[in-house]
């Protein structure tokens, strides 16, 4: 039963990574053609764009950082390591959809862009990193108990959304 937990729970995080790298090759064709002086034509697909980060995202790192994170910290530590790696790249990710947010809301397609070459490559490997070091480690070190307390916290966090 537990073993299904933890398969869910990590399947679940996964499954919202492939989502966001879909949109996000999306927004990198969409950015590719774009053209500075037709906002029309791009803004309305990255004012959407922004708000599934806004919604769903924000909800994917409340699962990591509420659920996940405080049951491996007892493992690997918060202040240093991991966690920490990961909470430090949710902060620069939200500063960098802040300031994207920011750049669409004024149609300046040249900052969307800047912004965007660090946005990126950063989220991306950040997905990387936790589908291919962080959520391994996590299956092997957490407990039934643990795995069961993340899955209800997860299914917690997904109902409040």
């Amino acid at each position: 039963m537990t073993n299904q937990i933890k398969v869910r729970a990590t399947e679940e995080l996964r499954q919202e990574h492939q989502s966001v790298l879909q949109l996000l090759n999306e927004m990198n064709r969409v950015l590719g053609s774009a053209d500075t002086s037709d906002a029309v034509a791009w803004k309305p697909f990255f004012e959407n764009a922004l708000e599934f980060f806004k919604r769903d995202v924000a909800t994917h790192f409340k699962k990591e950082e509420d659920a996940l994170f405080p049951a491996l910290e007892k493992y690997v530590g918060r202040e240093s390591g991991p966690i920490a790696v990961m909470l430090n790249e949710h902060q620069q990710h939200n500063s960098l959809l802040k300031e994207l947010r920011e750049s669409v809301a004024a149609s300046d397609l040249t900052r969307v862009r800047s912004v965007w070459e660090n946005f990126n490559p950063q989220l991306t490997m950040h997905i990387v990193k936790e589908d291919s070091v962080l959520f391994p480690m996590a299956e092997h070190m957490l407990t039934e108990e643990e795995w069961s307390r993340v899955g209800q916290q997860m299914e917690e966090i997904n109902k409040a959304q």
